[in-house]
Formats: structure tokens, sequence, C-alpha cells
């Protein structure tokens, strides 16, 4: 060889063992290499992966997935799924049947997606909520299953969240149920509406008194909707100072005096209306609620009264002319 072609080989040679430094070593080191590297990186992953044969024993169990479930590792390696991992379902009562099992349904070619298991292990002994994928896997398409790939990553944050969520939301509705009772049983006539002035609530009190329930009548046209006037039933109540409008307003009403007459009521019936608006944290009119009773008994026990003094008062002013009248004394 010439010295020409000796220092070309030497200069061959050390770009190949720069390449081979510059390489991770597991790839530099062949095939078994890259398996390494290959579990490298599946050791990166924060999500559990497990792959296994046909017989269900493991082929790859990585970092992520012994953390999740430590005292698996050497069991699943050994074939015991089920002792492996002891999926319960999200009740952390019920075990996760055969006939659910993500493996083993990917062993026998179906996908599971998502399926949310909970374990409870030596490292967590409180236990943790896992969402499990899992699909078979196959040399190629179509053809016979090989073996099983499983990925499952900690969903315990998430779901406890959503546990708290519909406790409160049940807790919410329980109230509600509880509050719509107690306005329903109520003699009083409640209503409730956002600020834009559509009904949230009307208790059966309202709907009995007014002869009416919620319509779609936007809130300027109230008045000639339900039939309101003024408390002598001459002049129609505008619909912009009605209580609840002014309510929805931020306005606080007391004591006001209205009368209902509609085709449902046509002789009319007297109320008395208090209202308050519905704030926001801010403080922000969000709407209105009024609260309303039918005094229209008592109004006529006050006419009959007025009528009764009033002839009272007509019979004594009689009898005391009568007396300045007579003749002989009298004395009362």
């Amino acid at each position: 060889m010439t010295k020409a072609g000796t220092l070309t080989a030497q200069a061959d040679d050390a770009q190949a063992a720069d390449t081979a430094q510059d390489r991770p070593p597991e790839i530099a080191g062949g095939l078994g290499g890259r398996a390494q590297f290959l579990e490298a990186v599946f050791n990166s992953i924060n999500d559990g992966v497990i792959v296994v044969n046909t017989a269900a024993r493991v082929v790859l169990f990585n970092a992520a997935a012994e953390r999740m479930s430590r005292e698996a590792k050497v069991q699943l390696r050994t074939g015991a799924w089920d002792q492996g991992i002891r999926f319960l379902m999200p009740d952390r009562k019920t075990p996760v049947s055969a006939a659910q099992n993500p493996i083993l349904l990917a062993l026998r070619g179906r996908t599971t997606d998502n399926m949310v298991t909970f374990v409870r292990n030596e490292g967590f002994p409180d236990g943790i909520y896992l969402s499990v994928t899992a699909w078979p896997l196959r040399g190629r398409p179509g053809g016979s299953v090989g073996g099983a790939v499983v990925i499952f990553f900690d969903v315990t944050d998430r779901v406890r969240n959503e546990q708290r969520l519909q406790k409160a939301l049940a807790e919410l509705r329980d109230q509600n149920r509880l509050m719509q009772e107690i306005f329903s049983s109520v003699s009083d006539g409640l209503v409730v509406t956002d600020e834009q002035g559509e009904f949230l609530f009307i208790n059966p009190a309202a709907k009995s008194i007014t002869g009416m329930g919620a319509t779609d009548t936007p809130p300027d046209e109230w008045s000639e909707t339900y039939g309101t006037f003024y408390p002598d039933g001459k002049a129609v109540f505008p619909s912009a100072e009605l209580p609840l409008a002014r309510a929805m307003r931020g306005e606080t009403v007391s004591n006001v005096e209205l009368l209902i007459r509609n085709r449902e009521r046509p002789e009319g019936v007297h109320i008395n209306v208090d209202a308050r608006p519905l704030r926001d944290e801010s403080g922000t009119a969000k709407g209105g609620v009024i609260a309303f009773r039918d005094i229209t008994q008592s109004r006529k026990q006050e006419a009959e009264l007025r009528e009764t003094v009033r002839r009272l008062e007509d019979q004594t002013r009689q009898t005391r002319a009568v007396l300045r009248d007579i003749g002989e004394g009298v004395v009362v």
C-alpha cells in the first residue's frame, strides 16, 4: 500500500471511529444495543407501557408501568396476569372480569380505548385511577395476533376532581329540590327572572293567584299580557314600573299594590308585591325576584268595614238630628 493509500485508510478509520463515538452506544452495539436503546426510550415515557406475548408473558415493562404497579412486574413475567395487576372498576370494589380485562381482550384481537380502572398496590396503598388503552399486535394487517400492547396513565387527579364535581352537583340538585319543595308549598307567589326577563322559576301559588304562568312576552309587554292595573282598576300599570322590572334594574321595592285582571281572573285579584334584585358576586344585578300575596279578601273586608263605619256614622247623624228636633228632654 502506498503512503497516500495508508493515509486514506487511516482517515477512513478515524472517521468511522468518530462516527461510532457520536452514536449512542446502544445503536452502535448492533441488534442487542438497539433493543437497549428502545428500552431506554420507553423508560423515558411518562405513560406506563406493557407488551406481552400470546402467553400473556411480559416482553416489555417500562419504568412508568413499574412505578404504577410495583409488584406486578415479576408476577407478569411468569404469566400471572390476574395476580400482577388487579384492576378494579372505578367504584373501587368490583374486580374487572376476564371478559373486561384490557390485555386479555387485546390478545383476543379486540381494542380497549381509555378504560378507567382503579389499582391499589404496595406502591400506592390508597390506590390510583388509571386510564387503560390496549390493542392487539399483528405481524401484518388482518394477520394473527402475536401479542398485545397496553398503555396506561395516572388519571387520579382528574377522576377525583370529577367525583368532587359530581358530589357538588348532587348536593346542589338536592338543595334546589328542597328549595323548590319549600317554595312550592308557600302560599305567597314567587317569581324569578334573569336580567333579560326570562322566567327561571314560578311557584304554583303565583300561577294560582294570577291565573297565568311563564310566557315568552318581553318585559315591556308584561302589564298587557298579565292584565296589571292600578289598584282602582281604571288604568294599566306601566310595564317599566312593575316591581319585577325595577328589581331587574337593581332596585328594591316594597309593599306595592296592584290589580290583576285577565281572561283567567275576570273578577280581578288585588296583590301586594315585594321585589328584590338578584346579584352576582360583584354586586351586579343579574335578574329579579318578587314575592306577592293575594289581598283581595282583606281589601273586600276593608271595604265592608268602611261601608259599615259609613252607615254607623250616617245613623249617628240621623239620630242626633232626631234628638235635636224632639220636644222632650232626652238623656243617654
